[in-house]
């Protein structure tokens, strides 16, 4: 017979979900992106704002449903981060509801 292991779900802090986000944000971030081709850099600064926002909205909860949105960015391909030559990644942001429990955030 099988062991069942019991999986217990654990939520990051806002100072532990801020570190883990650090280096993401470091590769994507206009300022430290020079390279990267105009068109990237913009997408990226618009994505980033909308990120930022949805983190505030984690920390202090949403006055009005949060509707789930997917954000693009660009980042080096892995080797070529000084190159220019940049991949897409999408960001998937689920739903908040208002008044959300932020036990539930």
């Amino acid at each position: 017979r099988p062991l069942a292991l019991a999986r217990q779900r654990r939520f990051l802090t806002f100072a532990e979900l801020t570190k883990h986000l650090r280096p993401f944000l470091k590769s994507v971030h206009p300022d430290l992106t020079h390279a990267f081709p105009d068109d990237a850099r913009t997408v990226n600064q618009q994505s980033l704002m909308k990120l930022n926002a949805y983190v505030d909205l984690l920390e202090v909860g949403p006055k009005a449903p949060f509707v789930a949105e997917t954000l693009t960015f660009f980042r080096g391909k892995p080797g070529n981060e000084h190159t220019g030559k940049v991949r897409m990644m999408r960001v998937q942001l689920p739903s908040i509801p208002p008044d959300a429990d932020p036990d539930i955030r």
